[in-house]
Order: C-alpha cells, then sequence, then structure tokens
C-alpha cells in the first residue's frame, strides 16, 4: 500500500512551483490525493468538483475529523480571508499602476502555502502515514531517502523501502514553512520605508482606495496572526507562519502609506475628539 501510494505522489508531481506559486493542478491534485475527493470523469479527461462532501464533516488535507469551530479552521478560514482581501486592493492597486502588485500577487501565492501548512498539522500528518503503515522515522534521517531511491532501481525490494520512506519525507516537507520569505518581506518594508517621510503622528486608514484597502488587508493579517498563534504554540503549525503573517501586516502598513503617497492623498492624521 505505501508502494502505490509513494508512487502517486511522486508521479503526479505535486510541489511544481512557478514563480513561487503552486501550480492550479498540483494543489487540485493534491487536496484529490490526501482528501479522498471524488472527481467526474468524461473519457480520458478529469474535472474536478467545486465541492467534494470532505468538508461536511471538518476534514483536514490528511483526511483527520475535526469539529467545524476548530481552531485549526479559524486559522484557514482567516487566512483565505486575507488572501481575498489582498486581491481586492491588488485590483484598486492596478487601476493607479503601482509597481508593487507583482509583491501582492506572490504573497496571495505564499498565503496558499500558508495554508497548506496549517491543514496539515504535525500530528495528523504523523497519524497518517502511520495509518499507511510507515515508520516514524526521525527527519535526520530523510537525507537517506533519496539514496535508498536510487537503490531502489536494483530490486522491487529497495523500492518498497524507498517508497514507504518518500510517504515520510512528502509529509516532513508538506509542514515545513522556510523563512526565505520572511526575509523578502522585510527587504521590502526597508525599501519603501526609505522612500517615505518619517512618521510623525498616528494616522487613520486612509489615503485614497489603494491604500484604504491596504489597511483592510492589515488588519485581517493582524487577525490571521491571532487566530495562528495558538497552534503555533502547540507545536501543530511551524513558528515561520506566525512571523511571516506577523512581517506581512507590517509590510501592508508600510506599503499603504507608500501608496497614498505616490497618488498624492492626503493621509489622515489622528486628533483627540474635542
Amino acid at each position: 500500500m505505501a508502494c502505490v501510494v509513494a508512487f502517486r505522489v511522486l508521479n503526479v508531481r505535486l510541489w511544481i512551483r512557478r514563480g513561487g506559486c503552486l501550480h492550479r493542478r498540483s494543489t487540485d491534485t493534491l487536496s484529490g490525493l490526501l482528501s479522498r475527493s471524488s472527481y467526474s470523469t468524461d473519457g480520458e479527461s478529469r474535472v474536478p468538483k467545486i465541492y467534494t462532501k470532505t468538508g461536511d464533516k471538518g476534514d483536514t488535507f490528511t483526511g483527520e475529523r475535526r469539529p467545524k469551530e476548530d481552531q485549526l479552521f479559524e486559522a484557514l478560514g482567516t487566512t483565505d480571508e486575507l488572501s481575498s482581501a489582498l486581491g481586492l486592493a491588488r485590483e484598486f492597486c492596478l487601476d493607479k499602476g503601482h509597481s508593487f502588485t507583482h509583491q501582492l500577487d506572490k504573497i496571495q501565492c505564499i498565503l496558499q502555502d500558508v495554508g497548506s501548512n496549517i491543514a496539515t498539522p504535525v500530528s495528523s500528518a504523523r497519524e497518517s502515514h502511520r495509518s499507511n503503515s510507515v515508520p516514524n522515522f526521525p527527519q535526520g534521517f530523510v537525507q537517506f531517502i533519496f539514496y535508498l531511491h536510487t537503490l531502489s532501481r536494483i530490486g522491487n525490494s529497495f523500492h518498497c523501502i524507498a517508497s514507504s520512506l518518500t510517504v515520510v519525507l512528502f509529509f516532513l516537507e508538506k509542514t515545513m514553512f522556510t523563512p526565505e520569505p520572511i526575509a523578502e518581506l522585510e527587504t521590502w518594508i526597508d525599501e519603501f520605508t526609505d522612500k517615505l517621510p518619517p512618521l510623525t503622528n498616528f494616522i487613520l486608514p486612509s489615503g485614497g482606495k489603494s491604500s484604504a484597502a491596504l489597511h483592510v488587508a492589515r488588519t485581517i493579517c493582524r487577525r490571521a496572526e491571532r487566530r495562528v498563534a495558538p497552534i503555533v504554540r502547540s507545536g501543530e503549525v511551524d513558528p515561520n507562519v506566525s512571523k511571516f503573517l506577523n512581517r506581512l501586516s507590517d509590510y501592508l502598513f508600510t506599503v499603504a502609506r507608500y501608496a497614498a503617497m505616490k497618488e498624492g492623498s492626503a493621509e489622515t492624521i489622528y486628533k483627540r475628539p474635542t
């Protein structure tokens, strides 16, 4: 069984990346493989259904059952809401010809990876590969997988060993979120900050439609960070996810100010009501 699963994992090329974004077909295949979604078929073509019914009882990507109000689903939903808010802000920014819209595109793609990480908590990934009779090897053993995969060409027995270990590698890789996007956000923040006048007063979300929409996305990002915090603290989700969301809210604040400046829209300064 493990050989079959690993063979499918290797051959559907789940981790194809184009410009930092998971290929749409790869995402559909991943969801279908892990959640056992049903597909409608017409001859040789396969068209994924919009509804899979797997969410009726609350499933993660690994098929683990959780209640709909679970912290994990709260984090997933808020992350999805954040991506939608960014999509709206991006449209306003495109209308104004802002040069940073490609950054918003990349961020939305990274948020897909964030959602994938959240939807595959460490405990569910562990239980999933255990249920497929795959040993629970330490992460440091992963490098040995590639060696065994080479040896697998010698005979079927080696292939079965390598395939079983590949299942472990798949889930370990899936629960990783690298720090590179965090560093990139920090670079962007510094670049925009250098172009902005110093902030000497509290400002209100304002400065034109682009800026205001980015501020809305920023506040949703803060909420996403709060939703992710408990599952990061419990060890279920990579801490880099929380760090990324924290930097992202700072980026959105900075780029909102930059959008207002480029459009010549004045930011509203906070004044104590009299």
